[in-house]
């Protein structure tokens, strides 16, 4: 069996984040409909981006069949958000 983990960024917009599933296949992250997560309308999830700024997502995704400590998942998502520096001379 393939197993599909979906790492989250700490930098994200609201990390970590909230995910939209749905049962005929949708999965997706969604830091913007806060008032339907908590069921109220008084929590505004909406974001305001000003004209010349970005609001960049970073996601990841890690493909492993079996187990998810034999497949190192934790590593792999350590690895993701904690890059090792290269050093050029």
């Amino acid at each position: 069996m393939l197993f599909v983990p979906i790492f989250d960024h700490p930098a994200n917009f609201r990390y970590p984040t909230y995910w939209h599933v749905r049962n005929y296949g949708l999965m997706t992250a969604n830091p913007f409909a806060l008032s339907y997560y908590y069921n109220d309308p008084g929590r505004d999830g909406s974001y305001v981006l000003s004209s010349g700024e970005n609001l960049v997502f970073r996601y990841r995704l890690f493909t492993h069949s079996g187990d998810a400590r034999k497949a190192k998942v934790s590593e792999a998502y350590h690895n993701y958000i904690n890059p090792a520096e290269v050093l050029i001379d």
